[in-house]
Parts: C-alpha cells; sequence; structure tokens
C-alpha cells in the first residue's frame, strides 16, 4: 500500500481536485499540484477555484499551486520547478 500521493492537474477537462479529496478520504497522504493559482481556475474562476482549494484542504490534501512538475524520477520522486521534491 502506498504511503502518499501526488495527484497532478494536467487535464483542463480532468477532476484532479476529485481524486485528491478521495485518496486522501482513504488516508493517504495526498498532494495536488496544479500550475494555476487554485484548483481548476482556468476552467471555472477564481471564486470556484478558492472554494475548491478549502474544500480539499479541509478534506487533508496539500495543495501545491503555482508550480510544475520538472520530472518524475523513479521509484517515486516528483520534482517541481521551484525545486520542491515530493516522495
Amino acid at each position: 500500500r502506498a504511503a502518499g500521493t501526488v495527484v497532478l492537474d494536467a487535464t483542463p477537462t480532468g477532476a484532479p481536485d476529485e481524486a485528491a479529496a478521495s485518496l486522501a478520504a482513504r488516508g493517504l497522504s495526498t498532494t495536488l499540484v496544479t500550475p494555476e493559482s487554485a484548483p481548476q481556475v482556468a476552467r471555472l474562476g477564481e471564486w470556484a477555484g478558492a472554494r475548491l482549494a478549502q474544500w480539499l484542504t479541509a478534506a487533508g490534501v496539500e495543495l501545491r499551486t503555482g508550480v510544475e512538475v520538472e520530472r518524475v524520477e523513479a521509484p517515486a520522486t516528483v520534482r517541481l520547478d521551484d525545486g520542491t521534491t515530493l516522495e
């Protein structure tokens, strides 16, 4: 069983916020990474993105906004463009 997960907000029509909340509800340490200022901002607008961010945080999801994935390394390392490493 995985100790933690990283969900990448890579698709404009996907539901990464729902996936992240579901994983966190199952007890996994979960981080959502998005280049936007809040989840789904480009699709839903600032107000809805802020509400989603509050909901996700309350659900136990760590948000990493305004950053992009630089690379993924085996076996389970994600490096962000701000120099952060997620494992």
